[in-house]
């Protein structure tokens, strides 16, 4: 008998609120499967060896995401990362278009509204500074891990955004 240390995907397939939810082709479902995973081994795998755990999605959107084929809603990167076992200890949300923000605030403050959870509007490439100020700081006595999603809707992007970089801040 095969013993697998991977569990089942979680469940994406939701209920359509009746909200702003964007159109994504069948390719999604994998892929939204592949980011619940790499969320739970990521928040559950640092749980003990930082003392804050960090979510950023650059390209937020709207939390929930319609297929085009079949119309079917399925949970997206934010309530996917927001869903884990051992939640994150404070997520960041940037997104550029007005309506899938408002969106993706109305379904967080209604099903995770107990999370530490911030909100940044506009084009993460020009909020650089913004982004980075909602990251706790770390220092000798409190290690920050920051786990950062980055899936645009489109592949044009600014090829060096200002500002970005791997550093310790202190």
């Amino acid at each position: 008998m095969k013993h697998s240390i991977v569990k089942e995907p979680v469940s994406l397939y939701t209920a359509d609120d009746g909200l702003y939810t964007p159109e994504i082709g069948s390719w999604g479902v994998q892929k939204y499967n592949l980011v619940a995973l790499y969320d739970e081994l990521f928040s559950t795998g640092m749980k003990k060896k930082w003392n804050r755990r960090v979510y950023i999605d650059l390209f937020a959107c709207a939390g929930k995401a319609r297929l085009k084929d079949g119309g079917k809603v399925v949970l997206a990167s934010p309530l996917l990362a927001l869903g884990v076992p051992d939640p994150f200890d404070r997520y960041i949300f940037c997104e550029n278009d007005r309506k899938a923000m408002n969106a993706l605030q109305t379904r967080i403050r209604k099903h995770y509204s107990d999370r530490d959870v911030h909100f940044v509007e506009g084009d993460c490439n020009e909020l650089v500074d913004q982004i980075i100020a909602k990251i706790p700081r770390y220092s000798k006595d409190l290690k920050v891990l920051s786990f950062c999603f980055v899936d645009p809707f489109s592949l044009i992007l600014n090829p060096a955004p200002r500002g970005w970089r791997s550093e310790k801040k202190g």
